[in-house]
């Protein structure tokens, strides 16, 4: 299958990962960045499909920036990262498709309960996240999650 630049693909597939990669070269568009950080997200409980079949129960992505480059490598490399998002798969994997006024709605509407149900947690420097949304000149779902992520199957 060819792939295009607007075709969108199930969250933390390994073809998503792999259009996560490409939207944020596009973003970056071969400036230098002025920050190094390794920032890891990290999906728990996943659909089995999506498990990468190397003993990882989990699937994510790690944002290495170091050196002014930018890499996103498949797989959430927790134990080398400034700052570590984890979360369970269900229910955030199915909002990454969702139009940034459509999530925030979501977000009012559920932060509380999924907090209060251990959803999703923040480890290390959560500072480093600031570095990261700079390179968004509107919101990271408008310019990255939303040009790669299909809705969820029905």
């Amino acid at each position: 299958m060819t792939e295009s630049a607007d075709q969108r693909y199930e969250f933390m597939s390994a073809a998503w990962v792999k259009a996560l990669r490409r939207r944020y070269q596009e973003i970056i568009a071969g400036k230098k960045l002025d920050f190094d950080l390794v920032y890891a997200l990290e999906y728990t409980e996943p659909p089995k499909h999506l498990l990468r079949d190397d003993g990882r129960n989990c699937v994510g992505y790690t944002l290495l920036a170091r050196n002014g480059n930018l890499e996103v490598l498949d797989g959430a490399f927790t134990s080398v990262a400034d700052c570590v998002f984890s979360a369970a798969y269900h229910p955030l994997g199915k909002t990454y498709h969702m139009p940034v006024d459509e999530f925030k709605k979501w977000w009012a509407e559920n932060e509380a309960r999924l907090t209060a149900e251990g959803n999703f947690s923040y480890r290390g420097d959560r500072s480093v996240v600031q570095h990261l949304t700079r390179l968004f000149p509107n919101n990271i779902y408008a310019d990255l999650y939303n040009k790669v992520t299909a809705p969820p199957a029905k």
